[in-house]
């Protein structure tokens, strides 16, 4: 994680409703994040390891840091998670942690995950339109999204840590080993941008390390420009919406192989 301090206080506050503590890497940010994480340890946050930055975003690099810090803790699941992510169960009654104990009882050693993709869309801006592009923190309420699905059982995110599976190979999205996968889907809600300014600052210029392009990582965000992550009204019009922002009525009638930017 880099630089993600406007995601961290949501964040931390859902983990908690989910049941789940949260143990963060920190790749060098500049913008207050690690500060801001020291402060919430004992409260809401069990801890914070730093990873140094090399100057190029390093999927590997951070996998091999949660591989290791991973083998370290006392817990019996193991949840990898971004910044921009929000996990939860499928069912609006339970928490994570009772589909955790059902998938413990079931005898298995993996969780996978749907994505649905957000965009600030839907909140009012100062002209007074319908679709506004400077959502801020208030992109958590937004009710347009996505059903990002390029492949099957692709996000096998919560795990067993002593089942010996390892994500490393997978670009933290499935596992190798002995999977036995709970068969119910949860949800990963992923709030890709707060507003069109910080989704330029995320992915425009963004440098990727050179031994994961030649293994096709990150192969859907690479070279972007300002055009391509343009928040347009056609953009909005293509994307489903949820009846409000806490709906679980999610449509999975259109699966998207590809973000919004390549549509």
């Amino acid at each position: 994680m880099r630089n993600e301090i406007r995601y961290l206080p949501h964040l931390i506050a859902h983990l908690e409703e989910q049941e789940l503590g949260v143990f963060f890497i920190d790749n060098g940010s500049d913008d207050g994040t690690l500060d801001y994480i020291r402060s919430r340890v004992g409260n809401g946050v069990l801890g914070v390891e730093e990873l140094p930055y090399r100057g190029v975003f390093s999927l590997g690099d951070q996998l091999q840091a949660k591989a290791e810090i991973e083998q370290g803790l006392p817990h019996d699941w193991i949840m990898h998670l971004d910044a921009d992510e929000r996990p939860h169960a499928c069912l609006p009654q339970d928490s994570l942690l009772d589909v955790v104990k059902r998938a413990d009882r079931n005898g298995d050693n993996v969780i996978n995950f749907e994505e649905f993709v957000f965009l600030p869309f839907n909140l009012p801006d100062e002209g007074g339109g319908n679709l506004a592009r400077n959502g801020g923190e208030m992109a958590f309420a937004s009710e347009y999204y996505y059903y990002f699905a390029p492949s099957p059982r692709r996000l096998m995110r919560l795990y067993k840590r002593n089942a010996g599976l390892d994500n490393r190979g997978r670009a933290g999205h499935s596992l190798d080993g002995s999977v036995s996968v709970y068969p119910e889907n949860q949800v990963l809600r992923h709030y890709i941008a707060l507003d069109q300014e910080h989704l330029f600052s995320k992915y425009v210029g963004r440098k990727f390390d050179e031994s994961e392009l030649r293994l096709t990582w990150h192969k859907n965000r690479t070279n972007l420009t300002r055009q391509d992550l343009m928040l347009t009204d056609d953009v909005a019009l293509n994307m489903d919406r949820l009846p409000h922002a806490e709906s679980y009525a999610f449509s999975r009638n259109t699966n998207r192989q590809d973000h919004f930017w390549h549509w």
